[in-house]
């Protein structure tokens, strides 16, 4: 764990991958009052009840960060949760409010843009910069009447996951994503 702010009253935690930079977005955080520290996703604590705002670096979305956004909403009672992509072409048919995010930013997108949605989600706000919700707005409108968790696991389904890989990715058992399946398949037959 690795502190980069010390004068900063607001905790975040900054989950990337080694290869991906970060110092811009540590920059702006700290221009807005947080003291940011770099987290593997392995190093979560058990519960963190001081961690304000959570920020996903990543390249793409994939089981990884579903399962980091799960995480963050079970280990920290307060944390927001901001994604910033490297990668707009996967999330196309991937709306990026159903899987739990507060809000996303491209790794595109200008600093400011970046502390727009930064300062929204402090009031209580979600916020998809433009370069995404343009991307993400582009889906099957049946997916809309799917809740988070079952949106979360038919994205995982589409993955070619088994319900075995998918409830252990989301930590519940192989018969609640069976059950989950089953409701899924009918809100979507009822759609068509």
């Amino acid at each position: 764990m690795e502190k980069l702010s010390t004068q900063n009253n607001k905790k975040c935690i900054i989950i990337s991958k080694e290869n991906l930079l970060i110092d811009g977005i540590v920059k702006k955080l700290t221009e807005l009052g947080y003291n940011s520290i770099i987290k593997a996703q392995e190093k979560l604590e058990e519960i963190d009840y001081k961690t304000r705002l959570a920020v996903i670096v990543s390249d793409k979305i994939s089981e990884r960060e579903l399962t980091l956004v799960e995480t963050i909403l079970k280990k920290s009672l307060y944390a927001k949760t901001v994604l910033v992509l490297g990668e707009t072409n996967n999330t196309c048919k991937m709306p990026l409010e159903k899987i739990g995010l507060d809000g996303a930013v491209s790794a595109f997108d200008t600093p400011e843009i970046f502390k727009n949605a930064i300062e929204a989600i402090e009031e209580d706000k979600k916020y998809f910069a433009e370069s995404l919700s343009k991307k993400t707005c582009i889906i099957e409108e049946h997916l809309n009447s799917l809740t988070k968790r079952q949106y979360q696991i038919y994205v995982l389904k589409k993955e070619n996951k088994s319900n075995n890989e998918i409830a252990k990715a989301l930590g519940v058992t192989p018969k609640t994503i069976s059950n989950h399946l089953t409701k899924i398949n009918k809100i979507l037959a009822e759609e068509n």
